[in-house]
């Protein structure tokens, strides 16, 4: 505790939360590889969505190629 400039009392110091790592593992058995794509598309999209608040990966086979592929503009 620092003393408040201003003599109004005390006043709290601020210090930094620590940052720990988070990990979910999401497994599936009977999903179509059309399922998978969507899935991970969403992910991609809460990933997004989350950005301002906190830094999420997402790590698995294919998924930057899936991403890469999904979010692209369709050209007619």
């Amino acid at each position: 505790m620092i003393k408040n400039p201003l003599g109004m009392g005390w006043k709290r110091e601020w210090k930094p939360q620590r940052k720990t790592t988070k990990k979910l593992v999401i497994q599936s058995k009977n999903i179509t590889p059309r399922q998978w794509s969507i899935l991970v598309l969403e992910l991609n999209l809460m990933r997004k969505a989350w950005k301002p608040y906190a830094k999420v990966e997402i790590i698995g086979p294919g998924v930057k190629k899936i991403v890469k592929h999904g979010t692209r503009p369709y050209k007619l």
